[in-house]
């Protein structure tokens, strides 16, 4: 079960999460990267996306295919997503 947070907690998670993230090694090495997208009640993860695209790596998103399976597609920008399964964006 998910623990509900308000904004203001979900955007200082972000924050940190995405500083972690930038500061981390094996992100600033990876070509690749296997992401989400998020919901409102997740962390936002847009400018992780963004850095992720402007440094030149490839980013990947799930999509539903159907109730039993999902594919991993290449993520190009926030005009490459529609809202697929579960009304989460997707490429």
């Amino acid at each position: 079960m998910k623990k509900s947070f308000d904004t203001t907690q979900l955007a200082a998670y972000s924050e940190r999460l995405e500083k972690r993230l930038f500061e981390n090694s094996h992100y600033q090495a990876a070509k690749n990267m296997v992401l989400f997208s998020s919901l409102p009640d997740e962390p936002d993860m847009t400018a992780i996306l963004v850095h992720a695209l402007d440094s030149h790596k490839k980013v990947w998103l799930p999509a539903v295919i159907d109730e039993e399976r999902m594919e991993i597609r290449r993520y190009l920008g926030a005009g490459s997503l529609a809202e697929g399964a579960f009304h989460i964006l997707e490429p």
